[in-house]
């Protein structure tokens, strides 16, 4: 089911769905902005205090608007995985796998409005299409000097590609902590930071991530 709204007040619906968030909250951040400039999105902090786990996508162009760089990195010091890229496709802000707003490019001077997608095929397509840009997006970090650097995902040890070419190989968990001397816990641990790194959920996305990107 989709709806088509007016975004008066402004920030009225893209708020209203963070706070509907229970786990997690996915996010598109593009130039112009829209829905809440930066500084004014009370919302994000209200639902990390909560719990909820976030996932931001910034174009570098957003990066170069007012307030935005001195924000990003209050997002990091939060917790919020911030990554960044070229060019997104569109403004979204998601809310679990229930409900997305994405914002429509209106002519100047126009009136705001969004597309809000409840559960549905369409919410599906575009949940697959946050995580195929998340996963080519580069990871945000903060320095020592609390400003963030661009991560590339190169920091995959000698042990971590001799893990995934063992299970790409078809060994189990138990057997892969066998070859390599590690307690089944450790191994398991690697391997959800691997996931992480990777901005995937399954062990099915790992392997493909990794045949991908050469990681194993």
């Amino acid at each position: 089911m989709t709806r088509t709204r007016s975004l008066k007040p402004q920030h009225a619906h893209l708020t209203g769905n963070q706070a509907a968030a229970r786990k997690r909250a996915r996010s598109f951040s593009t130039a112009p902005f829209v829905a809440v400039p930066p500084g004014s999105n009370t919302a994000e902090d209200q639902a990390v205090d909560r719990g909820v786990e976030y996932f931001v996508v910034v174009e570098r162009e957003f990066l170069a608007g007012p307030g935005a760089v001195a924000e990003t990195i209050d997002s990091l010091r939060r917790g919020v995985q911030v990554r960044v890229t070229d060019k997104l496709p569109i403004k979204l802000m998601m809310a679990d796998s229930e409900l997305a707003l994405v914002p429509l490019t209106t002519e100047p001077g126009g009136e705001p409005a969004a597309v809000l997608l409840h559960r549905s095929g369409l919410l599906a397509a575009v949940e697959a299409l946050f995580d195929a840009v998340w996963q080519r997006a580069y990871p945000l970090r903060l320095n020592t000097a609390e400003a963030f650097d661009e991560q590339p995902e190169s920091s995959v040890t000698e042990l971590d590609r001799k893990i995934l070419g063992l299970l790409l190989s078809g060994l189990t968990d138990e057997a892969v902590a066998g070859q390599l001397d590690l307690s089944l816990r450790t191994l398991q641990r690697r391997l959800r930071a691997l996931m992480d790194l990777a901005g995937v959920r399954t062990r099915a996305q790992l392997g493909w991530h990794a045949a991908r990107n050469d990681w194993a």
